[in-house]
């Protein structure tokens, strides 16, 4: 082993050992598995811009309700449709809004055996399949 590192050979070794193989001459690179779906520039991209449509879709939506809400005169039914859809924006803006930008950054990984039966529903099964 003519690395340089002594660390390396010792990764090596561990390696060798791995395969069950004593006096190996194996040359394996270690890649790490990618996690993130773009390069980290476009990962600060997405985290701005999302971070930026939460501040301000919680700030718009909440001047939203607050206006109905202490203005007598604008309690009409139009304006509670308006406050409706206003909470229904918060909710979405809070609870789905991060899940998409981690499903935006980070890579899915399916572990499970079967996972493939419950993503892809629209897919011809045999019947061995089962």
């Amino acid at each position: 082993m003519d690395s340089a590192n002594p660390e390396d050979d010792d990764e090596m070794q561990q390696l060798a050992g791995f395969f069950n193989c004593t006096n190996c001459n194996i040359s394996v690179e270690l890649v790490p598995d990618r996690w993130y779906r773009h390069s980290v520039a476009m990962s600060v991209v997405y985290f701005v811009a999302y971070c930026l449509v939460f501040v301000v879709g919680l700030i718009g939506n909440s001047f939203v309700i607050a206006v109905v809400y202490r203005s007598p005169r604008m309690r009409t039914v139009t304006n509670f449709f308006i406050v409706n859809l206003a909470v229904a924006d918060v909710l979405v803006i809070v609870f789905c809004l991060p899940a998409t930008l981690m499903s935006n950054i980070f890579v899915r990984k399916y572990t499970t055996r079967y996972s493939d039966r419950f993503y892809l529903p629209i897919r011809l099964r045999r019947p061995t399949d089962f």
